[in-house]
């Protein structure tokens, strides 16, 4: 599931904003309930530039629908009040601090064969020194 950025609606948020829905006691964030933002909008909230968020936010996200339909050169500041009014509800409801999220881990692989196809003495756990050798009889004589 690929993940978005809830202020641009870029791809791969780094930091997710607990929020309560409104009444809710303070600290009681269900996992579910949040924003999250990229590091260039998380940058731009910590700083409180919210002019330069919404500059971001339209360049990346709301250009494309701020044209009414019967209009194709009008702007519709319906757009620009709905984004407003989500951001002001985003500052009431903010729980706490941000909290960075973690990218999701690739398994690591082996770049080592199967152990099945590794020879007896090369298999791992084995100390170097320690190839079997055929055993032979010593003769005295």
């Amino acid at each position: 599931m690929l993940r978005e950025c809830d202020f641009c609606a870029g791809v791969d948020p780094r930091w997710w904003y607990p929020t309560a829905p409104p009444g809710a006691p303070q600290g009681s964030s269900p996992p579910e309930q949040g924003w999250q933002a990229c590091q260039p909008c998380h940058e731009l909230i910590e700083a409180g530039l919210w002019t330069e968020l919404a500059a971001r936010a339209t360049t990346l996200t709301f250009s494309p629908h701020w044209h009414m339909a019967e209009d194709q050169d009008a702007y519709d500041p319906a757009v620009e009040r709905q984004r407003d009014d989500a951001w002001a509800r985003f500052r009431a409801d903010r729980q706490g601090p941000a909290v960075r999220l973690g990218r999701p881990r690739r398994p690591r692989r082996s770049l080592l064969p199967p152990r099945s196809l590794l020879p007896p003495w090369s298999r791992p756990g084995r100390s170097a020194g320690a190839r079997e050798a055929p055993s032979r009889a010593v003769s005295s004589g």
